[in-house]
């Protein structure tokens, strides 16, 4: 592939409200008119436009309501992570349309603007630094923390600790309601830079441990401990903050 070819790639997903995922549209279902004709033909639907290798536009149209917009903005990073790692994610509102989005959705042309796709300010969010390095690796926690979000505990017991990619990290729940329905939110923890674990091993005392499988992979280990203990002592959490 050239790279003006490269430079021109468009990828679109409609956000599924039922399933609460991204969809992705083959090239042959967007309209002859392009994808400008398909947003405005889909008010009340959310879309996920990947603009290779700039930046992943997150639209919702005029009649979009607020679950689906906040259930596919939850969603968004987890999709961006596993097509364009590292671009940078924009959230449009119809009506509300900044002129680069315009350009890639064939809404305005930029020629008549004398200016080139993919202005400077939408470069892509990863240009190889080592600040890019430690982005990479919050949107890698990011990835997992949404994962432990869509696997539900057993009732009374919580997360404590979880061991993903030979790293230890304490968890901070939060639960909060939205639209008449009780929301988890995961934040991982890593240990400060500068703790030391000695060699050996260890009982996990009054922690049950749960292993979470994907493809034949042992993808992580989650450590519950029943809520009514969490409660009367001190968590790994707590010794970190």
């Amino acid at each position: 592939m050239s790279e003006k070819k490269e430079k021109e790639t468009v990828k679109i997903f409609r956000f599924n409200k039922d399933l609460g995922e991204f969809e992705e549209i083959p090239p042959e279902k967007i309209p002859p008119d392009g994808i400008k004709k398909l947003l405005q033909d889909n008010p009340t639907d959310s879309y996920a436009i990947f603009q290779v290798p700039y930046i992943v536009w997150l639209y919702h149209g005029s009649q979009t309501s607020v679950q689906t917009k906040f259930t596919s903005a939850r969603m968004i990073s987890k999709l961006r992570d596993d097509i364009l790692l590292g671009a940078k994610i924009v959230t449009v509102d119809e009506g509300s349309e900044p002129l680069p989005f315009k350009f890639v959705t064939k809404m305005a042309d930029p020629k008549d603007f004398g200016i080139e796709q993919g202005a400077a300010e939408y470069k892509p969010a990863y240009t190889g630094t080592e600040e890019d390095m430690t982005k990479l690796e919050k949107m890698s926690l990011e990835k997992v923390s949404l994962l432990l979000e869509q696997i539900p505990t057993p009732d009374g017991f919580e997360r404590e600790v979880v061991i993903h990619d030979n790293a230890l990290y304490a968890v901070k729940n939060a639960r909060r309601r939205f639209m008449g329905s009780e929301i988890e939110e995961i934040e991982l923890i890593p240990l400060p830079k500068d703790a030391s674990i000695e060699s050996g091993t260890y009982l996990a005392k009054d922690l049950n441990p749960r292993l979470f499988f994907e493809n034949n992979k042992l993808l992580l280990i989650e450590l519950l401990r029943k809520t009514e203990q969490r409660k009367k002592q001190e968590t790994l959490f707590d010794k970190l903050a």
